[in-house]
């Protein structure tokens, strides 16, 4: 674990060939944004989310 480095995540964009947000798409039981923030968590102590 990073103890002094914050993971970012940059979940932006239009998506417009897909026409729907891929980061709120499922995969299973989890969104795609959900599963990466679950990744992420293991390896650093804070996660931001930037929409």
């Amino acid at each position: 674990m990073f103890k002094n480095v914050t993971g970012i995540i940059l979940a932006g964009g239009n998506s417009t060939r897909m026409g729907k947000d891929k980061a709120i798409l499922k995969i299973g039981n989890k969104t795609i944004i959900e599963s990466v923030c679950d990744q992420m968590q293991k390896i650093f102590k804070d996660v931001v989310v930037i929409t």
